[in-house]
Parts: structure tokens; C-alpha cells; sequence
């Protein structure tokens, strides 16, 4: 049995989320932060997200980017807010190459 085999079965056992017992702050932080910076503040509607692990996925994807100062995903609402000089459109290609489908926020 490979690895990920194995952590689907640890998974299953522990209610089914990669990130089972763990906590995540889901609050958006960042906003507060970035009230006072001339960066872009770009809010983007993410899908498809179910755990602390995809957060952390798609805070990961969000921060490589060049330009991005700060990234936070709010599980919870589903949003996902960047701070940086970065085109929207650059954010929602780097969710989708990871697995996620995001749109600009209304």
C-alpha cells in the first residue's frame, strides 16, 4: 500500500479531512492589515475548498506569485484576499492550476 493510500484510510478513520482535528484561523486578518498600504487589494471568490489543507494549498499557490505581498483565504465565506501589485487574473490561473476555480468577488 502506497502513501496516499494509506492517508485516505487514516483519513476515512478520522472523519474523512486531511486536516481532521486540526484548527485553522479563518478570519480575514488581512484586510485590518492592509487598510493602511497603497497595495492592491484584490478579493477573489474561491471554489471547491473543504479543509485547512486546501487553505493552506491555496495561500501557498497565492504567495509564489511574484508581486503578492500577503494572502489569506477565509474557508468559511469561500473568499480569498491578496495584497499586491498583481493582475486578478494572474490569482485565478494560479487557483485553477492548483485545483480550485476562483472568479473576482463581487
Amino acid at each position: 500500500m502506497n502513501t496516499k493510500e494509506n492517508e485516505k484510510i487514516k483519513n476515512e478513520k478520522s472523519g474523512g479531512c486531511c486536516c481532521s482535528g486540526k484548527t485553522r484561523n479563518t478570519g480575514n486578518d488581512l484586510v485590518a492589515e492592509t487598510n493602511n498600504t497603497a497595495l492592491p487589494l484584490h478579493v477573489l471568490a474561491v471554489n471547491g475548498a473543504s479543509c485547512g489543507g486546501c487553505v493552506g494549498k491555496i495561500e501557498r499557490a497565492l504567495l509564489s506569485i511574484y508581486g503578492v505581498e500577503k494572502a489569506q483565504m477565509n474557508l468559511q465565506t469561500g473568499t480569498a484576499i491578496v495584497s499586491g501589485d498583481v493582475a486578478i487574473e494572474t490569482l485565478i490561473r494560479a487557483l485553477e492550476d492548483v485545483g480550485f476555480s476562483a472568479s473576482k468577488a463581487e
